[in-house]
């Protein structure tokens, strides 16, 4: 198909320009676990996914990562004040990456708004061309429930892609009082692709720790 063909193309290309690594990590899912006894909706009925809960703390992670919220080209790197934030979406005949403009500032609801609207005219093909130009930043969310992680391909001149696993129930050890007691959470695994022109894997797993604490602390009650 063509969606496939152009896919196909941007990939070989991104391989061959950009020097790929990736970090990841394990994070805490409570405020997806909180979302999902609310009904994984927001307060006007609009569907909430895992990877928009997380879209939300990346989005505020990268005003103290701006590194990651750039693009590179001959010209040399740009480093955006404002996050456009580009959503992987899958279509049967390939991929596309439409985008939400302006993410930063957003609440979850708003968010979520953003993305539902985004992947409704996805599958209808009733995107524009607006809507696929100037993300500075993407995320990728789990292809399916079982998926651990990802490890994806950046999307040129971006210089850096998370990717989103889907929430797994893990049994664990925590210290309450000096007293180790066995619990069960949830947990979720946070990828991060990126051009090692341009950082290193210790300033990404600085910005993954820093995401997954503002998904820690997150406020969904509020938010949605």
């Amino acid at each position: 198909s063509n969606v496939r063909r152009r896919m196909a193309e941007h990939m070989s290309a991104s391989v061959a320009t950009s020097p790929h690594a990736f970090v990841a990590v394990e994070a805490d899912a409570t405020a997806i676990t909180r979302l999902r006894a609310l009904g994984s909706v927001t307060i006007d009925g609009v569907s909430v996914e895992p990877s928009t809960v997380v879209a939300i703390a990346v989005v505020r992670a990268l005003g103290e990562f701006e590194l990651l919220n750039a693009t590179l080209s001959e010209e040399g790197l740009v480093v955006h004040h404002g996050v456009n934030l580009g959503i992987v979406l899958g279509l049967d005949d390939g991929m596309l990456v439409p985008v939400i403009h302006a993410a930063g500032g957003l609440t979850l609801r708003a968010l979520a708004r953003r993305v539902a609207d985004l992947r409704e005219r996805t599958e209808t093909r009733q995107l524009t061309t607006d809507d696929l130009m100037g993300a500075t930043f993407s995320i990728a969310g789990a292809p399916s429930e079982s998926v651990l992680f990802s490890i994806p391909i950046l999307i040129q001149p971006q210089v850096a892609i998370v990717s989103v696993g889907a929430p797994q129930q893990r049994a664990s050890v925590r210290d309450q009082d000096g007293i180790l007691v066995p619990v069960v959470d949830e947990r979720i695994v946070l990828g991060c692709s990126f051009d090692h022109r341009v950082v290193d894997a210790t300033y990404v797993a600085r910005f993954l720790d820093r995401v997954s604490g503002l998904l820690a602390g997150l406020d969904v009650e509020s938010e949605r």
